[in-house]
């Protein structure tokens, strides 16, 4: 019997582009400033009490403000945070569409909706770019009650608040405004500085004095 990757089916498990990054410090660890310190303590509050703190957390920012390196924080975070690891989702938008596209095109829907809605923590990256695609809204919008109903952590990034978001229906406007929500800023002259170092020290780059 052929698999579901033989068959061409999107993998049960996704992450975004970006790998996880360590949560504690060091070369792998997140800069921390000014800019992120609130959402930093967010997340870390998530992850200590596997959701339980803030049921729906929203990271809203920018581009490179780091949302999708701080949902591979708090992953690695639960990841890391006891004996038994809570059966985490971490996925993009655009996956997300890929997949459900690919349920329906393929008359999957129970299998899609199953692996969704078995997760005790849903990481999910740019919500907002759900926006102008009403039957992915709502199926979205299906698995988001059914996980909150059930007491399930949510996390969700997006580039603006809620109620900014154009071609989102108003229900799913509501959820999200609902959420526990933290803003990532943008960073400052240091930070940005910080930002580059780390990176470098990633990737074993040697940088000029200057930078």
């Amino acid at each position: 019997m052929q698999t579901a990757a033989a068959q061409g089916e999107p993998a049960v498990r996704v992450s975004t582009a970006a790998p996880p990054v360590a949560w504690d410090g060091g070369p792998d660890g997140l800069v921390r400033g000014p800019w992120n310190r609130l959402a930093l303590e967010a997340a870390r509050r998530f992850v200590e009490t596997r959701g339980a703190w803030a049921r729906v957390l929203l990271v809203t920012g920018g581009e490179g403000t780091g949302k999708t390196s701080l949902l591979g924080a708090i992953e690695n975070g639960l990841r890391d945070s006891g004996a038994r690891r809570p059966a985490t989702m971490r996925i993009g938008s655009e996956d997300f569409l890929r997949q459900f596209t690919y349920a329906v095109t393929h008359n999957r829907m129970g299998a899609f909706r199953q692996k969704f809605r078995s997760a005790e923590i849903l990481l999910f990256d740019d919500v907002d770019r759900l926006a102008h695609r009403p039957a992915t809204q709502a199926e979205f919008l299906h698995m988001f009650d059914h996980l909150d109903a059930a007491g399930r952590g949510i996390v969700l990034t997006c580039r603006i608040r809620p109620r900014e978001i154009q071609g989102l229906t108003r229900t799913l406007q509501s959820r999200l405004a609902s959420a526990m929500q933290v803003r990532l800023e943008p960073p400052d002259e240091p930070g940005r500085r910080s930002l580059v170092q780390a990176a470098a020290l990633r990737e074993r780059r040697t940088l000029p004095p200057e930078v």
